[in-house]
């Protein structure tokens, strides 16, 4: 009894050549892939988490821009940098617009004029947000009198503030500042790469006052 043959399909022609229809139609093992991404389960907490650092890469983006001369708020926490190149001090400052604004006084300018200034300590900060801050601590007893209380507590706060985050928190009774630890795990401070003298000059931009012909001395004198 013969067995009867299963068709096959011609792989080469009469002349030899690669039968090109055999060969469209031959099976394959490959398998077909559409590009589509299958669909997120709904349900998926790793598909539902949001990853808040892209909080931090704007806010740093913003801070490249300006950065601000201020003391703590209140309702922040913050880092004050620990290396010794990241500060300036003591240095001669007066305020000015209502004491929004801080201008550098040349030391020689400051002592021959007997103008009435702060010595304070520029401490470079950052906030929890990535916002980045210039904090002038003023230095205890160089106003030539008693060491104020405000001043040395605010010392006490930024030597905190370089290992642990904290917060500044005014104390009217007693006359002082206190620092009030994080109580979460936060991560250490991601510093923007700027050198101390870029935080500078986006921190100060023009506002530092050589002449007794500064505008600011000049409206303070009532001349303008």
């Amino acid at each position: 009894m013969n067995t009867p043959k299963t068709p096959t399909t011609q792989m080469f022609g009469s002349d030899g050549q690669i039968n090109r229809l055999a060969e469209q139609t031959l099976p394959t093992t490959e398998t077909y892939d559409s590009g589509e991404s299958p669909s997120p389960d709904p349900f998926d907490p790793a598909s539902i988490v949001l990853d808040q650092s892209y909080l931090r890469e704007q806010a740093a983006a913003r801070t490249l821009l300006e950065i601000v001369v201020r003391k703590p708020k209140e309702d922040e926490f913050f880092r004050v940098h620990p290396d010794a190149e990241f500060r300036l001090g003591p240095i001669a400052t007066i305020k000015a617009n209502e004491g929004r604004e801080t201008y550098i006084l040349n030391p020689n300018l400051a002592k021959a004029e007997k103008l009435k200034h702060a010595i304070v300590t520029f401490y470079t900060c950052i906030n929890v947000d990535g916002t980045l801050f210039v904090w002038p601590v003023t230095v205890p007893g160089s106003s030539g009198r008693s060491i104020n209380s405000w001043h040395s507590s605010a010392v006490q706060a930024m030597e905190m503030a370089k290992i642990k985050w904290i917060k500044l928190v005014v104390n009217e009774k007693a006359g002082n500042y206190e620092a009030f630890s994080a109580r979460g795990e936060i991560a250490e401070p991601d510093w923007p790469p700027l050198t101390f003298k870029e935080i500078l000059k986006l921190a100060l931009k023009d506002r530092y006052i050589t002449s007794r012909d500064h505008p600011v001395l000049q409206k303070k004198d009532g001349i303008l």
